[in-house]
């Protein structure tokens, strides 16, 4: 917490197989682009289930079109009311705090607090980073179907995999 010295990051250990969901859901998505030829997607792992990358298109997030597709796949509910009212797709890059044993940020960041604008937010920061090394949000496991050669789509898979650590071998979070 605020004030204590960092964490160490946590060693790189074996991946579970996958769970009976994500299996499920793995599934649905290679039957998915069975059915409707011209689609493709980058398929990843998160510690909940998959997340994915279109790779045949760009897609407008808040369209019909994207819309059908995430419902028929049975995308997070949530997600899909995000995208459609904030008109862009999301994907957490970083491992969640309260999953690899880091506190939730202080408050302070963003109201600035007594004594200081950042108010032990630093600190918290410069521990988060520490242990966030030995983690990473999502692993690529596979591509799918049609692979677009759109630069805008390569450049987002670029981006999205380095700051995700997907072609790591470390544990999800």
């Amino acid at each position: 917490f605020l004030g204590s010295s960092p964490k160490e990051p946590v060693e790189p250990a074996l991946r579970p197989p996958l769970t009976p969901g994500k299996i499920d859901a793995l599934a649905r998505v290679k039957g998915y682009v069975d059915s409707n030829p011209g689609t493709g997607f980058r398929i990843y792992e998160t510690t909940l289930g998959l997340r994915l990358i279109a790779t045949n298109q760009l897609y407008e997030p808040a369209s019909d079109e994207a819309m059908a597709i995430m419902k028929n796949l049975h995308s997070d509910e949530l997600y899909m009311r995000l995208c459609r009212v904030q008109k862009c797709f999301r994907a957490r890059l970083t491992p969640k705090p309260w999953r690899i044993g880091v506190n939730r940020a202080p408050w302070a960041r963003a109201w600035g607090g007594p004594g200081s604008p950042h108010a032990g937010y630093d600190n918290w920061l410069e521990n988060y980073a520490v242990v966030s090394k030995g983690y990473q949000a999502c692993s690529f496991m596979e591509k799918i179907g049609l692979e677009a050669p759109d630069p805008a789509i390569k450049e987002v898979v670029r981006v999205h995999d380095e700051a995700c650590g997907a072609n790591g071998n470390l544990l999800l979070a």
